[in-house]
């Protein structure tokens, strides 16, 4: 129906027993909130990596399945 009722499709499905998430510090609550309450039922864990460093220095020396960045934010300003 929506975009937020696909994210917790998509969160809800990926995470599993022990898992390790890994967002942005610009999430937005419609994926912070959903993969809260999943790890907590699946006893996983989650980093949140800084958008003001390359993705190099921030996201690449995790291993992970999936992640969940925001590209452009409206609460920055910038893109």
């Amino acid at each position: 129906p929506n975009a937020t009722y696909a994210l917790n499709m998509v969160i809800k499905g990926l995470v599993s027993e022990g898992c390790h998430c890994i967002v942005s510090d610009l999430e937005h609550n419609s994926v912070l909130r959903p993969m809260y309450k999943a790890l907590k039922i699946h006893h996983g864990r989650y980093s949140i990596f800084n958008t003001d460093r390359p993705l190099s220095e921030s996201i690449y020396p995790f291993c992970t399945m999936a992640v969940s960045t925001t590209a452009v934010s409206s609460l920055t300003g910038g893109v």
